[in-house]
């Protein structure tokens, strides 16, 4: 089992009044309107709503990939935004791992190679990389084939060795886009038990979003973003399956 650092009140995550403006011009479009949220460690959430609601600038910014207009966002109690850009990217390794719609894995590279990335950028010893690779690979159903290259693996394989190179650095949460939206409804239903799995295992945080509402239900909690605010916040009664 890997070992995590706890925040005394449970706290993960938490958006204080969250603001993103683009400017094209003289206009100015308010992508997100203040969006303040609050999430524990172990939760498994889904962010839904309609095209340009806000949903993948939220995620940009809970990801650290992109900077708010105002407002704050903390992880482990930290606020991310006061750090400079070296310890930004720093804390985006250590704490956050990334899935995406199109698996973005390495064609050359095999499983086991593609999901060490990770740790190599952080400077972890070969011996240790190998080791901590297999283990994931191993927990997303995939120990007997980490020597295969994204070509010789099926689309939902391939997602899951995306989801065990977010896993592999132990990260306080991980940030999913459309992560089945490449995926038909059968090997849908299999990552969704598969993330129901790894969350209930290592108690990481899942936030993903997804225009799916049969994978969205299946979670612990909707965030239902309209217009750059949060419209609904439901909580469907679950911790763990």
């Amino acid at each position: 089992m890997l070992l995590k650092n706890r925040s005394e009140d449970g706290v993960v995550l938490k958006t204080i009044n969250l603001r993103k403006d683009y400017v094209a011009g003289k206009e100015v479009y308010s992508a997100l309107k203040g969006v303040s949220l609050s999430l524990k460690r172990g939760e498994l959430v889904s962010v839904v709503g309609p095209s340009g609601s806000g949903k993948s600038t939220l995620l940009n910014l809970l990801g650290a990939l992109d900077r708010p207009t105002s407002g704050k966002v903390y992880i482990d109690g930290v606020d991310i935004y006061s750090l400079n850009d070296k310890e930004l990217a720093d804390l985006r390794n250590r704490k956050i791992g990334f899935v995406f719609q199109s698996f973005n894995l390495i064609p050359r590279l095999s499983a086991l190679d593609n999901v060490q990335l990770p740790l190599l950028i952080r400077d972890v010893g070969a011996e240790e990389r190998r080791k901590r690779a297999i283990n994931v690979l191993t927990a997303v159903g995939l120990g007997s084939k980490i020597h295969r290259k994204p070509s010789e693996l099926s689309g939902g394989e391939q997602q899951r060795v995306a989801i065990a190179r977010a896993l592999v650095t132990n990260p306080s949460i991980i940030l999913g886009d459309e992560i089945t939206g490449n995926l038909d409804s059968k090997t849908t239903q299999e990552i969704v038990e598969l993330l129901q799995e790894l969350n209930k295992n290592f108690n990481t945080t899942f936030i993903i979003v997804t225009h799916n509402m049969d994978v969205a239900n299946q979670t612990h909690r909707i965030i239902r973003l309209r217009d750059g605010v949060v419209e609904k916040d439901i909580s469907l009664g679950k911790t763990h399956f």
